[in-house]
């Protein structure tokens, strides 16, 4: 599935209803798993369901109950069981949670910055901030890097503070003083050393809980293009690089970069050392656009490449077809060689142009679903829904599990230029696709809006092949109608059908026009075969067509 950017979601702190254990005052969730606040102080839920809860405790602190501040418009609703009485509803969000004065003079703000937990301790002018100290329970170890951050490990996970920042806001129009500051942790507690400061003035000591960060790259130029993480936490990264040097281990390909090649990079689940890090590439130039792992570990990439010698094992396509074809790419969970890696696309010649893959999503038998956008004719297909319309088209195909063939693969569009962003998939296989379109007559089926002009945002649900044909017609006559409709009628329907013509114009066929039929128990519209032509001469001829 492709990944999701989670990292740009606000975070936010709920009143425990339930959801938390009791005693809990209120919760949020961060990339490394729950923080629960009460009177008592915080606990951070890491590792496994069930795993005792690693406990921050305010030591010599006063009872404070916390309250939260600056309510948010989002709510939750707490939907679990088949009790409808027990179901919590509009449970409301807020930005922090405070704890005023729990030391004389200091308080507590607990808040989040970009899916990252922070919390402050804010010094009124003569308070004594060597008052605070955090006594860590339950965790395996805790220790300072070199770095200056603190490191606390527990139940197999692992969850770093970035090295604290201490300043003192600005008087008037001035700017804020930075004040040093350290971690200081003697066995189980951790206390703040700080530098010289005035004393009259307010203080802010602010620590940052990082999951991690980490540059990844060489001396070139990298970009990373996006991000998948796995059933284990492991972080798996794709995108493109010109460094020659791109950091690499257990490598497929470990030379590369030049003039451009993708690459693939796994990270630990705490984020503290490469798995794997290898390039994919050719001798032309490649970019790595979507990553999605299935429930193995195992890793599907899709991009461009340019490459007469990209890398292919059991490819669909063992030949680059035009200027620039996309690409799909299976790595075992090991990454060390190719479960199927193969060229995808048609002749349009342009460099840099041609195929793009944008997005791919795996399901649960592990077969890939990639999308993107094509200026290609001859673009393969197989239980095509669509044919190629004018300029560019979208696409969305299907590879089998085994990634040696293509399960089903077509065009979607109209007479502007369309092309997909993104995929997901449903556990019935459904895929679910957007991106933008250009065309007056993209294929709608029960819109909730028409064509607002310009470009628009197109959203298409796909059923799988097996669920579209209720029961399968062998042949349809077919009538073309004096309003330019199409009256179908089969045995297989218990009335016949009328549908648009949608016309055609390229020049391989510019009197071409292909049909689609909605199925009587089928919310999806059907193009039954490219033998489905119907010349547009006549407006009242009839003809039988089969269908392939």
């Amino acid at each position: 599935m492709a990944a999701v950017d989670y990292a740009a979601l606000p975070l936010s702190f709920q009143p425990n209803t339930g959801a938390a254990p009791r005693g809990v005052d209120y919760l949020t969730h961060t990339q490394n798993g729950a923080i629960y606040l009460s009177h008592d102080g915080a606990s951070l839920a890491l590792g496994n369901p069930g795993d005792d809860l690693v406990e921050l405790q305010m030591i010599g602190a006063r009872h404070v109950d916390p309250v939260a501040l600056e309510q948010l418009p989002g709510v939750v609703n707490d939907l679990r069981g088949n009790d409808p009485g027990a179901w919590k509803t509009r449970i409301p969000t807020f930005e922090r949670v405070r704890y005023s004065n729990l030391y004389s003079g200091i308080t507590l703000d607990w808040y989040g910055n970009q899916r990252q937990l922070e919390y402050d301790f804010r010094v009124a002018p003569g308070a004594d901030p060597a008052e605070i100290g955090i006594r860590v329970d339950k965790a395996d170890s805790l220790h300072v890097v070199s770095n200056g951050d603190l490191v606390i490990k527990a139940n197999g996970d692992t969850v770093r503070q970035r090295a604290p920042v201490a300043f003192q806001p600005a008087s008037g129009a001035g700017e804020p003083s930075t004040v040093d500051v350290s971690f200081a942790v003697e066995q189980s507690t951790v206390r703040f050393n700080l530098g010289a400061y005035d004393k009259d003035r307010p203080l802010v000591i602010d620590p940052l809980i990082l999951g991690y960060s980490t540059y990844l790259g060489g001396t070139g130029t990298d970009a990373g293009e996006a991000i998948a993480v796995s059933s284990t936490g492991s972080a798996y990264i794709t995108g493109w690089t010109t460094s020659e040097d791109f950091d690499t281990l257990n490598a497929l390909d470990p030379t590369g970069g030049d003039p451009r090649d993708a690459f693939v990079s796994k990270l630990s689940a705490d984020g503290s050392f490469l798995v794997l890090s290898t390039y994919l590439g050719g001798s032309g130039a490649e970019f790595g656009k979507s990553i999605a792992i299935d429930a193995n570990g195992a890793a599907y990439i899709t991009g461009t490449t340019d490459s007469v010698d990209f890398g292919t094992a059991n490819p669909i396509q063992a030949t680059r077809s035009g200027g620039q074809d996309a690409f799909v790419t299976k790595l075992p969970r090991t990454g060390d060689s190719l479960v199927y890696s193969t060229y995808l696309g048609g002749s349009y010649p342009t460099f840099e142009a041609g195929e793009t893959a944008r997005g791919i999503a795996v399901d649960s038998t592990g077969a890939a679903y990639v999308v993107g956008g094509t200026l290609s004719s001859d673009f393969p297909t197989v239980g095509a829904i669509e044919g190629d319309s004018a300029g560019e088209d979208a696409y969305i195909t299907k590879l089998t599990p085994s990634g040696g063939a293509l399960a089903y693969s077509t065009y979607l569009g109209g007479n502007g230029g369309d092309s997909a962003a993104d995929v997901a998939v449903n556990a019935s296989g459904a895929a679910f696709v957007t991106g933008a379109t250009g065309s007056t007559d993209f294929n709608t089926v029960n819109p909730f809006e028409g064509d607002s002009g310009g470009g628009d945002v197109f959203v298409s649900r796909l059923l799988p092949p097996e669920t579209r044909w209720p029961t399968r017609p062998t042949s349809v006559a077919a009538e073309v109608m004096p309003a330019g409709q199409l009256r179908l009628t089969t045995s297989a329907w218990p009335t016949s059908r009328d549908t648009p013509l949608r016309r055609i114009t390229t020049p391989r066929s510019p009197n071409r026009a292909i049909c689609q039929v909605k199925m009587p128990s089928s919310p999806g519209w059907i193009r039954p075969a490219a033998a489905l032509d119907i010349q547009l001469t006549s407006a009242a001829a009839a003809t039988t067509l089969a269908l392939g």
